[in-house]
């Protein structure tokens, strides 16, 4: 039987949505200003997608105990990993496994979007000042959805028996696919509009 004190675990998600939502934000920030201020180009911003979620895969993968990157960064949340662990059960490993293949097709996607622009977009493709107001809108759009899908997935795990928990990674690999999906029509249509706009 799974169990935590309830307060702790309350105290603990409501640690983790906080840290999540500060490292989604700053780094969202800190993108978006090296874009508008420092003139990265976009394929700068697919560059760094493709590094960060490879650094991910990575440690996913070779530090197995710590599984990812945040209770790596964060150790005092590995309780909340542990708990998730026992009560998921083979859930668990699966939707570990998926985590991993996802990241590696979202390095295919967006390395084959670099590949793109350089046969559709002859000469780099910068962000203006100006394009502040596609881009705030669009990042907390991301980040708000989600902080939102992390909502109901701890509560799912929390307030479900491990019984009831029982094919959730299915359900996990169905929205992963819908969600990058998503992403990706996001990023293909920004990248027609600015081959459009720089010809």
């Amino acid at each position: 039987m799974v169990s935590m004190d309830q307060a702790e675990l309350r105290r603990l998600r409501r640690k983790q949505v906080i840290m999540q939502t500060v490292l989604m934000l700053a780094g969202s920030l800190a993108i978006i200003m090296g874009m508008i201020f420092l003139r990265w180009p976009m394929d700068s911003l697919f560059a760094l997608v493709i590094v960060m979620n490879l650094l991910s895969v990575i440690i996913n993968y070779v530090r197995k105990e710590d599984c990812g990157l945040f209770y790596l960064l964060f150790p005092s949340m590995r309780p909340l990993r542990e708990y998730e662990k026992e009560k998921l059960g083979n859930e668990w490993a699966y939707i570990e496994k998926q985590n991993r293949v996802s990241g590696g097709i979202v390095i295919v996607m967006f390395a084959f979007m670099i590949v793109m622009n350089h046969f559709f977009i002859h000469k780099p493709a910068y962000f203006l000042p100006s394009d502040l107001k596609l881009l705030i809108p669009l990042t907390l759009g991301i980040v708000v959805f989600s902080i939102v899908y992390s909502h109901f997935y701890y509560r799912k795990v929390d307030f479900s028996t491990s019984q009831e928990l029982e094919g959730l990674a299915g359900k996990v690999l169905v929205s992963g696919i819908i969600s990058g999906a998503l992403l990706a029509g996001v990023f293909i249509v920004i990248t027609v509009l600015v081959a459009v706009l720089i010809e």
